[in-house]
């Protein structure tokens, strides 16, 4: 951003240059008629080319700025137009980078969930271990808790794959000179 404010800067400098030049040159034309009858003389020996000098050296200033005025508004369309894609790129990653964390959120809270409720089963039956009475229908429970929590730890562990892998993938499509 800073290299767009000295662009302008340099731009409005170049303005200002252009607007003295054209005041002065102004000025040397009023100047000019009053002049004219002192000039012919001068002319007519061969000396009155100082002020078509001066004006064609004033004209060539003048092209030369606009020709960098011109560059100079190029280079910053360029620059904004970097930087508006440089800005949508980052905004994109950092909604695929919300979506992930909000994917992740959710399958920590189901895995928190999860243990808790393995973690009630394996209570439960060493409560009843403890009594001497353990069914099967407490085994069964327990190890549907079991189950349901290691499902849980493998999705949660694909989903750490998955975000990994993304993460990656930009990097193996960059050029190896970059």
């Amino acid at each position: 951003m800073s290299a767009i404010a000295g662009i302008e800067a340099r731009i409005a400098a170049a303005l200002e240059r252009i607007e003295a030049a054209l005041a002065a040159h102004a000025a040397a034309r009023s100047a000019a008629p009053s002049a004219a009858p002192s000039a012919a003389p001068s002319a007519a020996r061969g000396g009155g080319d100082g002020a078509a000098e001066a004006v064609a050296a004033l004209e060539a200033r003048l092209e030369e700025e606009r020709v960098a005025n011109a560059q100079l508004t190029e280079r910053v369309r360029a620059i904004r137009e970097k930087q508006d894609r440089t800005v949508a790129e980052l905004e994109r990653r950092v909604r695929a980078l919300q979506d992930q964390l909000a994917a992740r959120a959710a399958e920590a809270e189901r895995l928190r969930r999860v243990n808790d409720a393995l973690r009630g089963e394996a209570a439960a039956l060493r409560a009843a271990a403890l009594a001497g009475a353990v069914s099967p229908a407490d085994i069964d429970r327990a190890m549907a808790a079991e189950l349901a929590a290691v499902t849980a730890a493998q999705a949660a562990d694909r989903a750490e794959v998955a975000a990994i892998l993304a993460d990656l993938a930009p990097l193996a499509e960059e050029p190896a000179d970059a």
